[in-house]
C-alpha cells in the first residue's frame, strides 16, 4: 500500500477521516487501521457507518463489485439495533482498538 496519501494529509493537519468496510469491501479500513496503529488515539476523529455488514460466503461476489479486493464476504443489509452493535464491533476489531469518535447510518443504495 502506498501510504503517502495518508502521510500528506497527516503533514497538512488532516485528523479526520471517514472509513466504511463498504469502501473496497474492508480496504478502506485496513489501510486506515495500520495508518493510524501508531498514531495518539486522541490526535484523531475516525467516522464509520452502520447499515451494511459483511458475511462470509463461498459463493461472494466481491470480484463483481471491487475487483481489487480479496474479500471472501458478501453484503448484508442490517439497520436494526444488534447490526448497528455488529458493525461497531467490526470496526473495533478491525482497528485492534476502539477508534471511533462518529458512527453515521449508511443509507445508500444498495
Amino acid at each position: 500500500m502506498d501510504r503517502r496519501p495518508l502521510e500528506a494529509a497527516w503533514a497538512v493537519g488532516v485528523r479526520y477521516f471517514d472509513v466504511t468496510p463498504r469502501y473496497g469491501f474492508g480496504l478502506s479500513e485496513r489501510r486506515f487501521g495500520h495508518f493510524l496503529h501508531n498514531k495518539k488515539r486522541e490526535d484523531y476523529l475516525l467516522s464509520s457507518k452502520v447499515g451494511k455488514l459483511f458475511n462470509a460466503s463461498k459463493n461472494n461476489r466481491h470480484a463483481e463489485i471491487y475487483k481489487l479486493s480479496d474479500s471472501p464476504n458478501d453484503t448484508v443489509f442490517d439497520y436494526t439495533a444488534d447490526g448497528g452493535r455488529r458493525s461497531i464491533e467490526d470496526n473495533n476489531a478491525a482497528f485492534s482498538r476502539h477508534s471511533l469518535g462518529t458512527m453515521l447510518l449508511y443509507a445508500g443504495c444498495r
